[in-house]
């Protein structure tokens, strides 16, 4: 994104100094210790790559989040076109019996 500067922080002592002026977190829930975004004076927007947040949901957290109007984003639904084709395809194999052992013959010749 222009105008951005993407930084890597994985480790706690390089989260602490690059959430300080951070506008935007994106980041797995478990990746990142939640008292470390009550030290973010910039943050405007917290994206999770999972779908589930519950580990930015302690009271505390929702109202600093609240409070200092950012905004909490999940990558929830991400799959649902894969996961929906996968099942599809189970389902047409099934009916078609092709997970059957004779229906997947392999061939020496």
């Amino acid at each position: 994104m222009p105008g951005y500067e993407l930084i890597k922080a994985l480790d706690v002592d390089s989260q602490e100094r690059e959430i300080i002026d951070s506008d935007i977190l994106i980041s797995f829930p478990t990746d990142i210790d939640v008292e470390i975004i009550k030290k973010a004076n910039n943050l405007k927007w917290l994206h999770s790559w999972s779908a589930g947040v519950d580990m930015f949901t302690a009271p505390e957290i929702i109202t600093f989040l609240i409070e200092n109007d950012i905004k909490l984003t999940t990558s929830s639904g991400i799959h649902g076109n894969i996961i929906a084709e996968q099942t599809l395809g189970l389902m047409i194999s099934f009916s078609r019996r092709a997970t059957s052992p004779g229906f997947c013959a392999l061939s020496s010749g």
